[in-house]
């Protein structure tokens, strides 16, 4: 976990916030700004995690308002998500928070 978020860290198209109580780590997110050809940048919001003691009070919602403006001020025109297809409550989610539901996408693993 380290190396990872050390490679996050160091790179400049990454950006990472913490959501904490009392000096406790209860959340955390990363996005990314994507420099694509076809358009402006892209972001994504590559990770969201909040812990179950502090689910339903915000802290969610916060986190993404907080990548949501980071992606703006680095000139993405828009924010996108994945989620697994058995995570329904983190569908409710996001959907909650103006994100729409494109189901199609392709991997290859590598």
């Amino acid at each position: 976990m380290l190396s990872r978020l050390s490679r996050l860290l160091a790179d400049p198209a990454a950006f990472l916030y913490l959501a904490e109580t009392d000096g406790e780590v209860i959340g955390f997110a990363s996005g990314y700004a994507m420099p694509l050809i076809q358009r402006d940048p892209a972001g994504r919001l590559a990770a969201l995690v909040v812990g179950a003691g502090a689910r339903r009070a915000g802290v969610g919602r916060a986190l993404v308002d907080a990548i949501t403006s980071e992606a703006r001020r680095r000139g993405c025109e828009r924010l996108e998500v994945t989620s697994a297809a058995h995570r329904t409550d983190a569908h409710g989610f996001y959907e909650r928070l103006g994100f729409a539901d494109k189901p199609r996408r392709f991997v290859k693993q590598l």
